[in-house]
C-alpha cells in the first residue's frame, strides 16, 4: 500500500500562502510606525505595562499561523491510497426509461406527480445507492437512444435523469423491444460480474417494434444480461386532466403489456413488477437494489481520505490560544 499527499485545489496554496508570507514580512519589518508619548509612560514601564517587541510578534505570528492553515484547507488536503482491498459490487447496470406521452399521466389521485417525475426520482434514489457500480441511462418512445454511457460519476448521472424531458425523444409511441436492443449494446463488451437492465414502461409496444421482441430477448441472454422489467400504471390505466382541468381516467385499454413484460423478465433471469402508484415504484427500486448485490474484493483502486479535520482541529487550538494571550495574559500588548 502507498499512501501520498496531495492537494485537491493546488492553486489556493501555490497562491495564497506566498501571499500571506509577502504581507507577514511587510506587516513586520515596515519603519514607519506612529510613536504616541504619553504623560505616564516612566510609570507604565516600571509597571512592566508597556508594548513588547517580542509579545507582539508572537501575537502577529499566532494570527499567521491560524490564516496559513485555512489557506492550507481550503486547497482540500487529502491522503491517497493507490493499492489497497476493497469491497465493491461488480455490477453494470442499466436504467431504461420511457418517456412516451403517457409518462405525463399520473396514478394516484392524492399524488398527481406525473410517472416521468415519479420515476425520475426514484431512479436517482437508486443511483444513489449503488456506489460502486457504473449505471448507463437508456431513454425511449417513439425511438430509442442512449442519453448516458456507463459511467461511475454519480454526479453527472442524477444530472442527466434529472433533465429528463418528456420530448427529448418522439412521445408518440413505445419502441419496448428496440430500447431492450439499445440497452443490450450498451453492456455487451461488459466485463462486470454481472449485467442488469431495469426497464421501466407505461406503454405497450406498436408496429415494427412487436416483430423485434424475439430479437431482444435472445440478445439479452445471449451476452448473460437480467432484465428487471416494472409495468407503471394503475388497474384504470391512470389519469390526466382534461383541457378544462378535469381529471379522467385514461382505461386500461393504453395500459401496459404485462404478459410481454413478464415473459421478458422471466425469459432473462430478471422479475417482472407492477407499480400501481408512486409508493410502489419506490419499493420496487428498493428490492431490486437488494436483490442485485455481488459482493467481491479488489486490490486496485484509488482511495482518497480528507485531512481537514486534523488541520481543523490545529487552526482551533492556536486560534484559542492567541485569543488568551492576546486578551488575558498580554492584555497592554499594542
Amino acid at each position: 500500500m502507498v499512501m501520498t499527499f496531495r492537494f485537491l485545489y493546488p492553486l489556493i496554496p501555490l497562491l495564497g500562502l506566498p501571499g500571506l508570507a509577502a504581507l507577514l514580512f511587510f506587516t513586520l519589518k515596515r519603519k514607519s510606525q506612529v510613536v504616541y508619548r504619553y504623560a505616564l509612560a516612566g510609570a507604565m514601564i516600571r509597571s512592566k505595562l508597556s508594548s513588547s517587541k517580542f509579545r507582539k510578534h508572537c501575537l502577529v505570528a499566532a494570527r499567521a499561523m491560524t490564516i496559513a492553515i485555512l489557506i492550507f484547507m481550503s486547497g482540500r488536503p487529502q491522503w491517497v491510497e493507490h493499492r489497497s482491498i476493497v469491497d465493491v459490487e461488480g455490477i453494470d447496470i442499466v436504467l431504461t426509461i420511457d418517456i412516451s406521452g403517457s409518462m405525463n399521466a399520473f396514478d394516484d389521485l392524492k399524488d398527481r406527480r406525473p410517472r416521468i417525475d415519479v420515476a425520475k426520482r426514484e431512479a436517482i434514489n437508486f443511483i444513489e445507492r449503488r456506489n460502486n457500480d457504473p449505471i448507463s441511462i437508456v431513454v425511449f418512445g417513439a425511438d430509442s437512444i442512449t442519453q448516458c454511457p456507463l459511467t461511475l460519476d454519480k454526479r453527472v448521472l442524477k444530472d442527466v435523469v434529472g433533465n429528463l424531458e418528456i420530448g427529448t425523444v418522439d412521445p408518440r409511441g413505445t419502441v419496448l423491444a428496440t430500447s431492450l436492443i439499445t440497452s443490450v449494446n450498451r453492456l455487451r463488451n461488459s466485463r462486470a460480474k454481472s449485467k442488469v437492465i431495469v426497464l421501466l414502461t407505461d406503454g405497450r409496444p406498436f408496429g415494427e417494434d412487436e416483430n423485434l421482441q424475439g430479437q431482444a430477448i435472445d440478445l439479452a441472454k445471449r451476452f448473460g444480461i437480467k432484465v428487471y422489467t416494472i409495468g407503471v400504471g394503475n388497474k384504470d390505466g391512470g389519469y390526466m386532466h382534461n383541457m378544462f382541468g378535469q381529471v379522467e381516467a385514461l382505461g386500461q385499454e393504453v395500459g401496459i403489456d404485462a404478459t410481454l413484460l413478464k415473459s421478458i423478465a422471466e425469459k432473462t433471469g430478471g422479475q417482472f413488477f407492477e407499480a400501481r402508484n408512486p409508493k410502489e415504484l419506490g419499493e420496487i427500486y428498493r428490492t431490486i437494489d437488494n436483490l442485485e448485490k455481488t459482493d467481491y474484493q479488489t486490490d486496485f483502486f484509488s482511495k482518497s481520505y480528507e485531512a481537514l479535520k486534523k488541520v481543523l482541529l490545529i487552526a482551533s487550538m492556536i486560534f484559542a490560544a492567541e485569543m488568551v494571550m492576546r486578551f488575558f495574559v498580554w492584555r497592554w500588548v499594542l
